[in-house]
């Protein structure tokens, strides 16, 4: 069964992102150079539900330990 998925600009940037293993820190990290506006605990929050719902649809796997 194949899916469509519609990205906001943030989950853009994190799935872009995923092309190399990456740390939650390193997400965060470089999500607020492109969104200044936002505080990071708010893109970290969001960032964490992104990954757990990419996780629940099988679109990403965990990597490491």
């Amino acid at each position: 069964m194949q899916s469509i998925f519609s990205l906001n600009a943030t989950a853009e940037a994190v799935w872009a992102l995923l092309e190399e293993p990456r740390s939650i820190d390193e997400l965060v990290s470089e999500v607020s150079k492109s969104f200044s506006e936002k505080e990071p605990g708010s893109i970290k929050t969001d960032i964490e539900t992104l990954l757990n719902d990419f996780l629940e649809t099988g679109v990403i796997e965990p990597v490491g330990g």
